[in-house]
């Protein structure tokens, strides 16, 4: 299903890296960019939105302000540097609240609960992808991934059906095309579901009951999504 989305802020930069984070998941459509509260309702009037990305504290009208305005509200998510407004964001329904700068693994998580309010079971739903194994050409769904690890020039899938596939392609290429699906790089040879991890340290994480470790270079990445949750 392909969602309109809307961003608001006054902030262009803010605005710049919400849309870029939006173009890298698939159905989400980014419709209009508004920076204050006036551009924002002409652009709810012109287009049929299903998802605003608002910040708060804004010119003249506060976007706290505007969504309790609207008469017919779309879902919405608060994207700002201010933590003392949370309690009142969840007030009026908001999906969910970022602090600036967001990361994008915690920007996923906020669409991963969008998606899940929406009666989907997460971004990866009925999604497949095909590799080549045992020459054999097999359809994976993705939500059913738990974990790719990298054996130089192939990887091996780990499902939570407790299949296994082999298959030649490079850690980056899955990277890049599982990532807008809830996957996290933890290490240069394992790239894990966020959804499916169970709890974690310093220096690994439980993906279910196998412990992988966190990377030196990825410890920040790893660290912003874990501490978000």
């Amino acid at each position: 299903m392909n969602y309109s989305c809307l961003i608001i802020d006054d902030e262009p930069l803010a605005a710049k890296v919400i849309a870029r984070y939006l173009e890298k998941i698939p159905d989400m459509n980014l419709k209009a960019v508004a920076h204050n509260a006036f551009e924002a309702l002409e652009k709810l009037n012109q287009y049929n939105i299903d998802l605003i990305f608002l910040d708060i504290d804004m010119p003249e009208i506060s976007g706290l302000d505007l969504v309790k305005s609207l008469h017919k509200r779309p879902s919405f998510i608060f994207v700002t540097a201010y933590r003392q407004y949370a309690a009142e964001a969840f007030d009026v329904d908001a999906i969910d609240y970022l602090l600036k700068p967001v990361s994008f693994p915690r920007f996923l998580k906020a669409i991963n609960k969008f998606q899940a309010l929406n009666n989907e079971a997460g971004p990866a739903a009925g999604t497949t992808i095909q590799i080549r194994a045992d020459r054999i050409t097999h359809k994976i769904k993705i939500n059913s991934i738990a974990l790719v690890e990298g054996l130089k020039d192939y990887v091996k899938i780990y499902c939570t059906d407790d299949k296994v596939f082999i298959t030649h392609k490079t850690m980056s290429a899955m990277e890049e095309e599982l990532q807008p699906f809830g996957f996290l790089r933890c290490h240069k040879s394992f790239l894990i579901s966020m959804n499916r991890i169970k709890s974690f340290t310093a220096d690994y994480v439980m993906v279910d009951k196998r412990q992988i470790p966190v990377g030196k270079s990825y410890k920040k990445s790893v660290y912003d999504f874990l501490s978000a949750k």
